[in-house]
């Protein structure tokens, strides 16, 4: 199973996002640990959305006398949570929160964190874990403070449907259960919950094994907070202390904002630099473009000469061949008229000697021929 973006897969995600997510089941597994079992031998708890299974798994060890049971509706999920996390007093079933497969005051405890958001019918949720949980029954449910999640921030989250400020998550709640205490949970050194209520503050305790304890925010104003907390049931809500979390390691949210925020404010005051260096990239842009036209141009003419000179050197190649015959036909001839000269000769010459005789007798018999006068 991977990291989507909304559903927390251990292993998977930044350090403030997973201790942010565990640090509510902590809360929760605290409180569990302190509840009676009533009648029951075991006290009942649902973690209504549980996704990995890593928080029902939290709180199925916060006592000895714990059953707890994970519902989700991804069988994706509920099949990670069932490998990772196999224990004799924890289960996982397949559901939809806004139809609880399970009888009335089945639970004492129902735990729904980081869900309500996501539902159209928030209210309908709600009543349905009313009805699943005894008379007496405790519902320990979490949703981002829409104005500071969002609307400080400035960010909408896609897999939600709903946010609630901390008087619209009461009004919510207030139908359905009309004994409620709101904590705040904050990102500090560590991660604390506290009352909403200023007058409910006590000292905090830390968790043991992530750290030492430290006073807890003595109340916030409803507009601070991070996230909402709420304890709610249709008789009496029990005494819960302001509690902090403290993990081997996290990040201060705002602190982080707030030097992400003087970031944006630096950058803001070099935007005349950064126009600047834009409009000279711009220009450079151009002048690259127009100097790559002038690039494909030369391709063009040198492309268009190396055409010419290859079509020059194969005519040169044709006329070397031409010439080199005809110079082979001018030996030819040469020979054959050296040869015809040679026979010439020969046969003038032997015309002349054949030739003497004849003169000589002439001229013998015209001497004779005068001496003798006739």
């Amino acid at each position: 199973m991977e990291f989507t973006g909304e559903r927390v897969i251990p292993g998977q995600v930044d350090a403030d996002l997973w201790n942010e997510h565990l640090s509510r089941y902590a809360f929760a597994a605290r409180l569990v640990g302190r509840l009676p079992a009533g009648k029951r031998r075991r006290l009942r708890v649902l973690d209504a959305g549980c996704g990995s299974g890593y928080g029902t798994a939290l709180l199925a060890a916060a006592a000895p006398g714990v059953k707890a049971i994970g519902v989700d509706i991804s069988e994706e999920a509920l099949a990670w949570a069932a490998g990772h996390y196999p224990a004799p007093n924890l289960r996982f079933h397949p559901g939809d929160c806004l139809a609880l497969p399970f009888a009335d005051h089945e639970f004492d405890v129902v735990v729904a964190f980081e869900m309500i958001e996501h539902l159209a019918d928030a209210a309908g949720f709600l009543k349905e874990a009313a009805r699943v949980l005894a008379p007496a029954g405790l519902l320990i449910a979490s949703t981002p403070n829409r104005r500071y999640y969002s609307e400080e921030r400035g960010y909408t989250n896609p897999f939600h449907t709903r946010e609630y400020d901390a008087e619209e998550f009461d009004r919510l709640l207030e139908p359905f259960f009309p004994c409620r205490m709101t904590f705040v949970q904050n990102h500090a050194a560590a991660i604390s919950f506290s009352p909403l209520d200023r007058g409910q503050a006590g000292a905090a305790r830390g968790e043991a094994g992530f750290g030492p304890g430290q006073a807890a925010d003595p109340g916030a104003a409803p507009d601070e907070p991070h996230f909402l907390v709420a304890l709610a049931s249709r008789q009496q809500v029990p005494a819960a202390e302001p509690y902090v979390f403290v993990p081997s390691s996290a990040n201060v949210l705002r602190e982080r904002e707030t030097h992400i925020g003087a970031l944006e404010k630096e950058l803001a005051g070099g935007t005349s630099g950064i126009r600047q260096l834009q409009q000279e990239h711009e220009e450079t842009v151009t002048w690259a473009r127009g100097l790559e036209g002038e690039l494909g141009k030369a391709r063009e003419a040198l492309e268009a000469r190396q055409q010419e000179l290859d079509e020059r050197t194969l005519w040169a190649l044709q006329l070397d061949r031409e010439i080199e015959r005809l110079e082979n036909l001018a030996l030819g001839l040469q020979r054959e008229y050296s040869k015809q000269r040679t026979a010439s000769a020969t046969r003038l010459l032997l015309d002349l000697l054949w030739g003497i005789p004849s003169i000589v007798y002439g001229a013998f018999g015209f001497v004779i021929m005068q001496l003798l006068g006739l």
